[in-house]
């Protein structure tokens, strides 16, 4: 039973960081879907103890307590909040996140679709902000901070910070939709070509992921050596493309390299 929530959100003033920005994020689109909602950037104590105790009202990043129940979701406290199974603790967007899975908010996305997000977006963000790994995006959000400037002023570079992260869980929500998309047309084209073409694996199914060829790649066991597939240029017209594939996961490399006067060109016959 959850209960009765006001559109209000505490959360800690001064630098923000990209857990508390992607938790916010997640309960705009899926919780409050759309509604306008208050934001309250404050470090001072008797403002986040009031909020805390309000058990309608969310306490994202600051207050030092985990109480999901009464919407208190910090991470800071001793001994932290809670951790996923591999022992990487959470972070602020990663209780939000647990929360609104739990709760039914997420219902309306396949499993599949949701472990994807939670692996590629989720854990990278829990483990970023637990200093635990670098994450290369979180350099974006760091970058709006504005420190020593007036309030409002930090406040708006927080709001615009705000956005882009709520343009980026809608690219990833979009991307684990094309990656398991392609995966699945992949695969398909992977286990029909198994011992023929040497290597060369041709993808009937135009894909909308645009690192189909890391895909196919990893799902072969890196044994394919080409990919082989379509790409519409017009209405009418259909090009086809061929692709080197990569040589092994932690290689730059691709197992083979065109000749410097094929690289990039189009419509080219050989004889």
């Amino acid at each position: 039973m959850i209960n009765p929530m006001k559109n209000i959100i505490y959360t800690h003033a001064g630098d923000f960081h990209v857990d508390e920005l992607l938790a916010i994020a997640l309960l705009k689109r899926f919780v409050f879907r759309g509604d306008e909602i208050t934001i309250i950037r404050s470090r001072e104590k008797p403002i986040i103890e009031r909020a805390c105790m309000d058990p309608e009202v969310f306490v994202i990043d600051i207050g030092l307590q985990y109480e999901p129940d009464k919407l208190n979701f910090d991470h800071h406290q001793a001994g932290g909040a809670i951790s996923w199974e591999d022992g990487t603790p959470l972070s602020s967007c990663g209780l939000v996140w647990q929360w609104v899975r739990r709760h039914g908010f997420l219902s309306h996305i396949e499993d599949e679709e949701l472990d994807r997000i939670e692996h590629d977006l989720i854990r990278q963000v829990d483990s970023h902000d637990n200093g635990l790994t670098k994450w290369p995006l979180a350099t974006i959000f760091r970058m709006y901070n504005r420190q020593g400037a007036h309030p409002d002023t930090i406040f708006t570079q927080f709001i615009q910070a705000l956005h882009v992260a709520d343009e980026l869980l809608e690219n990833q929500i979009i991307q684990s939709q094309l990656d398991i998309s392609s995966e699945r047309a992949l695969q398909q084209a992977w286990d029909e070509c198994q011992g023929q073409n040497d290597g060369i694996v041709i993808v009937h199914k135009q894909l909308g992921n645009r690192s189909s060829h890391t895909l196919l790649a990893k799902l072969s066991n890196y044994q394919a050596n080409f990919m082989l597939f379509p790409q519409t240029a017009s209405r009418n017209n259909k090009k086809w493309y061929i692709r080197a594939l990569p040589e092994s996961e932690t290689s730059p490399r691709n197992k083979y390299v065109f000749p410097k006067f094929m690289q990039g060109t189009s419509n080219k016959i050989l004889d």
